[in-house]
């Protein structure tokens, strides 16, 4: 079994290679409504992952399909939102997509490590790691909306000071 760090690894590595895969001719690739619609479950299944995640932890558990029609409603709300945009804007798609995976690798990262301060079993982490990539994806791809792809401005400015002297 793997552990938990492995992971992340395998999870930061995924995302970062989205960012290196080459364009391919337009005959190779999908329809814009299909990339959309992949996306939407994709990220709406691991919001709805999430969320009964975040109601396990509190206490809640479903015994039945019944009760889970508003924990299952991100994905098909992701899917729809997801093939309109690819299908309108597909640049503001892209920087959506982008902006989302970055977001869960690190919202999964930072909640795998403060799922074992907060509570005090062994399943913390891996649940911190869940809630926090759901929270890490919204945020992400809100960020990836609310951006121009043609604005040119990188995505992460980090600026350091360097003593040089006494």
């Amino acid at each position: 079994m793997r552990s938990t760090s492995t992971h992340t690894l395998v999870a930061v590595a995924v995302a970062l290679a989205t960012f290196t895969v080459p364009r391919v001719a337009s005959a190779q690739s999908a329809p814009p409504t299909l990339e959309g619609a992949a996306w939407g479950v994709g990220s709406g299944g691991v919001v709805t992952l999430g969320l009964l995640t975040l109601g396990s932890r509190m206490g809640h558990f479903h015994h039945s399909p019944n009760p889970l029609v508003w924990e299952i409603l991100p994905v098909p709300l992701a899917v729809a939102g997801g093939t309109w945009l690819a299908r309108n804007d597909h640049p503001r798609f892209g920087e959506s997509v982008r902006g989302g995976l970055l977001g869960f690798g690190t919202g999964a990262v930072v909640g795998a490590l403060l799922g074992p301060m907060v509570g005090d079993d062994g399943t913390d982490a891996w649940a911190g790691a869940i809630m926090g990539g759901a929270v890490g994806l919204l945020a992400g791809t809100a960020m990836g909306l609310a951006r121009t792809p043609d604005a040119g401005e990188p995505w992460i400015v980090i600026s350091l000071i360097l003593p040089v002297g006494p």
